[in-house]
């Protein structure tokens, strides 16, 4: 089978010096043949680049190069079954290995086979190897071509704010876009693949429709009555930032003094949130349309749902207890690993048991749902914690609920009347931003306060303004008094 390289430049070179080590790069102070390992890791997940005469912190300290050192490593490549063709070049100081992404996996050398995780070769045990590798297609969406997508769809905006918060000591411009795509994995050859799409897309769904994550507030278990919900349509780091904030809006939190910090304490760590809500992004099946991920809140509970079955031979009962190594989107995992949203090698669920238990919570419960096509996430609220927290910002105890929500409600109604007698011409989204609560409450608010006819619409919806009732104002000035 034929391997394909691309040959990279110094300016290249340069740029993923910058990046850092990932799923792609991995840098070597000097030469040894244990490197035939980080080979076989590569050539078994999307191919990559070992840079010789580097330190793990991107310093230059140089590896001599010769025609002796390019043989080995190219035999210690051709050795491995089935063989591996790899390229080897000096660049300035480095000795630069290039690995192709091999066709036929998996790959092995004397001592086993590997796999690259995030930015690290790992070995896979025997009796793992061929249920790993069994579903390697479907494993392929967010190395697979982005549908409908070129280098004017990607959101320079989006790219920088991921560069800063992965802590790169780069520009990205139009100038070197497409070097740091090539650089981070996600565009190969000149094409874009799906993790580009839909984490730099400046219309996500224009690429892949199905991106889309539910969140939903319950009053009760049955799940028959909601009291708010948001539906996120963007690109993964909105998704993730849209669910944490949700999350926080209808979890409680106490505040400690430490010093002269306040500190905020949700009833459930938002390590622990934030792990869980990355977890579902990173694992989810985008090959599975017509779904989304479910975040759900419950009087009792938080409950996640992503479309993905467990791969390989990882078991239900694995989860939570030990390292759990298998990715299903390989780019999409190192790119939030760069951004440390999440730790490395596959130790997420496990310390999500363990932040619940020193927190002195129950531990999270694992489930495969759905004929086993969705993994789901469920994490017990604290019995003293058991309380709603309303739609419009108040805590309330479940006992009281329906009362002191008719209350939260009338205040509601009424804020919104007088912001609307100052400002006639605001939109739903100005109103919403100014109460704290979703469009679809205030929407909620303005249809009821129309059929009271405290409100009244004049004009279309772009360019109109809402006029008030006086008789009504007065009124409700006098009940206040």
């Amino acid at each position: 089978m034929v391997m394909v390289h691309k040959k990279i430049n110094k300016e290249e070179v340069s740029l993923l010096l910058k990046e850092g080590e990932g799923l792609f790069l991995e840098f070597k102070e000097k030469y040894s043949s244990k490197i035939v390992q980080d080979i076989v890791a590569f050539a078994n997940a999307q191919g990559g680049n070992i840079f010789l005469g580097v330190k793990d912190d991107g310093t230059i300290v140089g590896e001599h190069f010769s025609n002796k050192l390019k043989a080995e490593i190219i035999d210690l490549a051709r050795n491995c079954d089935p063989p591996i063709y790899v390229t080897v070049d000096r660049i300035d100081s480095m000795v630069v290995v290039n690995i192709p992404e091999g066709d036929e996996p998996p790959y092995q050398c004397s001592s086993g086979y590997y796999k690259r995780l995030d930015g690290l070769s790992q070995k896979l045990k025997t009796q793992e190897v061929k249920k790993f590798f069994s579903d390697f297609k479907s494993r392929c969406f967010d190395r697979s071509p982005a549908e409908d997508c070129e280098i004017a769809d990607i959101s320079l905006d989006k790219v920088s704010s991921f560069v800063s918060t992965a802590g790169m000591n780069l520009l990205v411009s139009d100038h070197n876009l497409s070097e740091f795509l090539n650089g981070i994995g996600v565009m190969k050859n000149g094409v874009i693949n799906n993790a580009a799409a839909i984490m730099f897309g400046k219309d996500v769904k224009k690429h892949v429709f199905h991106i889309e994550m539910i969140c939903v507030a319950f009053k009760d278990e049955n799940r028959v009555h909601i009291f708010d919900r948001q539906d996120i349509r963007d690109d993964l780091v909105t998704q993730m930032n849209g669910a944490i904030n949700f999350l926080k809006k209808h979890l409680n939190v106490r505040s400690e003094i430490k010093g002269v910090i306040r500190e905020d304490i949700y009833e459930i760590p938002l390590s622990v949130i934030r792990e869980v809500v990355a977890n579902a992004i990173i694992h989810r099946n985008y090959n599975i349309t017509g779904t989304s991920i479910n975040v759900e809140v419950y009087p009792h509970k938080i409950r996640i749902v992503n479309p993905g079955r467990l791969l390989g031979a990882v078991t239900i009962e694995d989860l939570g207890t030990r390292i759990v190594s298998a990715r299903r989107n390989d780019i999409i995992a190192d790119l939030f690993g760069r951004m440390r949203v999440v730790e490395r090698v596959g130790t997420g669920l496990k310390r999500i048991q363990e932040q619940l238990k020193e927190a002195g919570n129950q531990l999270a419960i694992f489930n495969e749902i759905g004929h086993k096509e969705f993994f789901e996430v469920e994490i017990v609220r604290p019995k003293k914690f058991r309380k709603l927290r309303g739609d419009f910002g108040g805590i309330v105890s479940t006992k009281t609920s329906q009362k002191t929500s008719q209350k939260t409600s009338q205040k509601t109604s009424q804020k919104i009347v007088n912001l609307l007698t100052v400002s006639p011409k605001a939109s739903i989204a100005e109103l919403s931003s100014m109460l704290g609560i979703s469009d679809r409450a205030v929407k909620y608010q303005l249809e009821s306060l129309k059929r009271q006819k405290i409100l009244k619409r004049i004009g279309p919806d772009n360019g109109g303004h809402w006029e008030v009732s006086m008789l009504k104002k007065r009124k409700s000035r006098e009940k206040k008094e």
